[in-house]
């Protein structure tokens, strides 16, 4: 990794995919980091031709997540690992996106989903903050017919990011007694309930108490974080 030492909250570079001019990157979206919280960023790709254009996406269904991502990320030189263990793509729901002249496509991605960002509590001194530097893979695939049913053109977009991660654990269990909360209104919170199930460990404690939610799915899904993390 290189040796920088402020954030870079956003990067793109501009491309020319099938005679088609890109400008595809990512930005951090969360406004701030807790060490062991949730990390949001979103990729965005903007079509600036006069013709449209079609973007390939895909699941994987074993790993919960999209599977056309990958990331990269250290604090110092120590590796943010992944959570999931190593496993074959075994498929997932897959379809087309048209991109019009002149759009943007854009797609929030949970880092968390990716990375063990619960590890930067490891990592970093209580009330200390580091530099969580990160590398963002988008595999991108494209056509230029928008009635496709396969891609054309594959390639792999890498664009660095960095972002300061604060070690606070009070703020840390705040933040988690809060998601937990809105897990508990009807209807229920789904974007607050992800972003604490991909917490983990650290938030073992709200997690735990998810194994007796009254909907059953969310049950399902709290005692499977909660099987991986006994194991």
């Amino acid at each position: 990794m290189n040796k920088q030492t402020e954030e870079i909250l956003s990067g793109f570079i501009y491309i020319d995919a099938l005679s088609i001019p890109l400008k595809v990157g990512f930005r951090i979206i969360s406004p701030a980091v807790i060490a062991g919280g949730p990390l949001e960023v979103e990729a965005f790709l903007i079509n600036n031709s006069t013709i449209p254009l079609k973007l390939f996406v895909s699941g994987d269904m074993i790993k919960s997540r999209f599977a056309h991502y990958a990331f990269e990320a250290f604090i110092d030189e120590n590796l943010i690992v992944d959570p999931t263990p190593a496993s074959a793509y075994l498929g997932g729901p897959q379809g087309g996106i048209n991109v019009s002249a002149g759009e943007t496509f854009i797609q929030t991605i949970l880092l968390n989903d990716y990375l063990k960002l619960e590890d930067a509590q490891t990592y970093i001194p209580s009330g200390v903050s580091k530099l969580l530097k990160l590398i963002c893979h988008w595999n991108l695939k494209l056509s230029a017919k928008i009635n496709a049913a396969q891609f054309e053109h594959e390639l792999t977009v890498s664009i660095p990011l960095a972002v300061v991660v604060v070690r606070n654990d009070g703020r840390l269990e705040k933040l988690s007694a809060k998601l937990y909360a809105d897990v508990l209104l009807t209807p229920v919170n789904l974007h607050s309930l992800n972003s604490l199930l991909a917490m983990r460990s650290a938030a073992m404690v709200y997690i735990e108490k998810l194994l007796n939610h009254q909907d059953p799915n969310i049950a399902a899904q709290a005692q499977n974080i909660y099987n991986s993390l006994s194991q």
